[in-house]
């Protein structure tokens, strides 16, 4: 089999995207040189209206943006120090916002593949008059991005108390997707999304691979369906423990879960205000809360969602002979049953997972990582460390759990080294005043979480 060696690639190429009305398919095309061409794919479910000139304006706008975002999973290939873009050109604040965007969102990838991104990219830019965001009207209706985890179903369901119109929408539609959606019974819009076949032969051929912003992606291409299905909100399900990076390298944290953080919260929100959609609002409904609170309200008012959602990043990527929905030896799922354990039952929670990860002491090392006693912070979407040592001091005085065997090396060996153990519990359950919600918003989440 040929090789692909991504030294010599000298430029990534942003070539031009298409929109096709009929099927309301997105195609973004990108480059490497002249000698790779890379052609990836956003397919829309047709609305139920037609487009006006208005709204092609307004669409144009969301998919440029839309393929400057998504290109980001064909630079990692290569990283080459030339960026060109072909057939528009952009501002310095659209550049200043990529450059940014790229060098955090790609911060686990540079950090795990030994390479330095500071300084390295550049989108090139033009000094001249844009125009301004798009003034176009959109409905007022909420949409709420659902990726089948416990976070987005916890949105919903408060959500649904202010008897506002809400839409649900997703990038694929995996069955604790599909099933969130029927349990909720909400209007779902479910967008596919094609790689170019092309990355993935170059990633088994040598290509540069690791982890990117994907939460960011998604989040330009649910601006795209603003316009489509007409709505004015896009209310993600991040919570405050996002914002905590794994470890800081070479001056620059890096955080897995950067564009799912309160830093590129504010960006984007600023960012599609001003440049793309003037009434399009981007906001996080859980930020004040830790992962802790979350899993206390999902236990206590989400039940009929326990038997089908699913949280393990892992259990998406595997293949279809997987039994279940968690692959039960991830920092995911370690963390997801150490949320959940003071809240729920234990034979409930047993059956959720199928497994008792509490009471297997293979997995005392992978709790150990996630209380922060491994060399950093696990590369996955979970909690501060604070928050897992707060369930496990909960857990060492429940009859239910103080003899499992994870929970017993907790009490014998951590729980002793802790000042005043008794704080990491209430550190956890405090609501955090840095979020981006209004006053009504705001109340909704204190009355629910009765604090």
């Amino acid at each position: 089999m040929s090789t692909f060696n991504p030294k010599t690639v000298e430029e990534f190429r942003f070539l031009d995207w298409q929109f096709d009305e009929k099927t309301y398919t997105a195609s973004l095309r990108y480059a490497f040189d002249n000698d790779y061409i890379f052609t990836e794919k956003f397919i829309f479910p047709t609305p139920t209206f037609a487009l006006t000139d208005e709204k092609r304006g307004a669409l144009e706008m969301c998919l440029q943006n839309l393929h400057l975002a998504a290109g980001i999973s064909y630079y990692k290939a290569a990283i080459p120090s030339k960026i060109s873009i072909e057939n528009y050109v952009i501002s310095p604040e659209t550049a200043r916002f990529f450059n940014k965007l790229y060098l955090y969102g790609l911060g686990e990838f540079a950090y795990k593949n030994k390479v330095d991104l500071q300084g390295h990219i550049s989108f090139p830019y033009v000094n001249e008059p844009f125009p301004s965001a798009s003034k176009i009207e959109l409905g007022h209706r909420t949409a709420i991005p659902v990726g089948g985890g416990k976070d987005s179903i916890v949105t919903i369901e408060m959500l649904k108390k202010l008897s506002i119109p809400l839409l649900l929408i997703s990038i694929g539609n995996a069955s604790p997707i599909a099933k969130t959606a029927e349990i909720a019974q909400l209007p779902h819009v479910a967008i596919k999304r094609e790689l170019s076949p092309l990355l993935l032969e170059l990633n088994e051929k040598g290509a540069l691979n690791g982890h990117v912003p994907i939460s960011a992606i998604i989040s330009f291409a649910i601006s795209v369906a603003a316009v489509l299905y007409d709505f004015n909100y896009i209310v993600m399900s991040n919570e405050r423990s996002a914002n905590i990076g794994n470890l800081w390298h070479d001056g620059l944290e890096i955080n897995h879960q950067y564009s799912k953080s309160l830093e590129f919260e504010k960006d984007i929100s600023r960012y599609l205000h001003n440049h793309v959609l003037d009434n399009l609002r981007y906001f996080s409904f859980l930020r004040p809360l830790s992962e802790l609170m979350i899993s206390k309200v999902f236990c206590d008012n989400c039940q009929p969602y326990h038997d089908i959602f699913a949280s393990c990043s892992m259990a998406f990527r595997l293949t279809k002979s997987l039994e279940g929905r968690w692959c039960l030896n991830c920092a995911k799922c370690r963390f997801v049953f150490a949320m959940m354990a003071p809240f729920m039952p234990k034979e409930k929670l047993v059956q959720i997972f199928g497994k008792n990860l509490l009471d297997d002491s293979e997995q005392i090392s992978g709790f150990r990582e996630i209380m922060g006693l491994g060399k950093h912070k696990p590369f996955s979407c979970i909690g501060e460390s604070e928050e897992t040592i707060a369930a496990f001091v909960i857990l060492s005085s429940n009859n239910e759990w103080k003899d499992n065997v994870v929970v017993a090396h907790f009490t014998e060996e951590i729980l002793p080294t802790l000042t005043l153990p008794e704080t990491y519990v209430e550190n956890a359950l405090l609501f955090s005043e840095n979020h981006l919600l209004e006053k009504n918003e705001k109340d909704l989440l204190l009355e629910n979480m009765n604090i």
